[in-house]
């Protein structure tokens, strides 16, 4: 077997293992996580997330498991990514072996597919990658969120969409591919998340606010405690 597939079939089953599953059979006695509801503020609408993460774990369990499975989502695609890029510094294995790792979170085989988002294992990725992708893709992500799509959701989770113009300006093709691959993950594993973004805008009526309006509300959502 070759370096390459060995880090796409090793970082995928890697990538598989759930430790928000692990993590609610300790804290929650196994208990189904798998939809979670948030309250849309101002209405008697429900967010559903329809996935298993630290955030399925977090709601239910406290901050303190969520932030437990965070650090190892993170690691377990830092550890595999920093081991090749040592070992083997003139391979873009190590990039090959985030993505992986990234597919396998989103869509795990042993848990039928369904996995989390893919954010912190990119967060771990990254650390071994670029450590200055995370702050860099973070602000640019929240400033696009909030001045282009005034909104809460993205300004938090558009991070990742802003790693592919950062790579092409700091690093070569290698990198760029990475992120674009990354994106490709993420956006297909949150589509339902964007729906109900969706939902929940038409349901608080943002769409027919002004846009001055619709910053300043998107600007005090952003820093508030949820």
């Amino acid at each position: 077997m070759t370096l390459l597939a060995a880090a796409i079939v090793g970082g995928y089953l890697i990538g598989s293992i759930s430790f928000a599953r692990v993590a609610s059979h300790y804290a929650l006695s196994g208990a189904d996580i798998s939809v979670t509801e948030f309250d849309v503020a101002g209405t008697e609408e429900k967010w559903v997330y329809r996935g298993v993460s630290a955030t399925s774990v977090m709601e239910r369990a406290g901050w303190r498991w969520g932030v437990a499975v965070i650090v190892l989502d993170a690691l377990k695609a830092f550890v595999p990514a920093m081991t090749l890029r040592l070992l083997f510094p003139d391979s873009d294995a190590y990039l090959v072996v985030a993505v992986a790792v990234m597919a396998g979170h989103v869509w795990p085989v042993w848990w039928r597919f369904v996995g989390g988002r893919g954010q912190s294992s990119l967060v771990g990725a990254l650390l071994a990658i670029d450590v200055l992708a995370i702050p860099a893709a973070a602000i640019a992500g929240a400033v696009v969120g909030l001045v282009v799509f005034t909104s809460v959701y993205m300004a938090r989770n558009m991070g990742p969409g802003l790693l592919i113009p950062w790579f092409a300006f700091v690093a070569g093709m290698p990198h760029v591919l990475f992120a674009i691959a990354v994106n490709i993950i993420y956006w297909i594993a949150s589509r339902g998340d964007l729906a109900e973004e969706l939902s929940a805008r038409s349901a608080q009526g943002i769409a027919s606010l002004d846009y001055p309006t619709r910053l300043r509300k998107a600007w005090s959502g952003f820093f508030a405690e949820d």
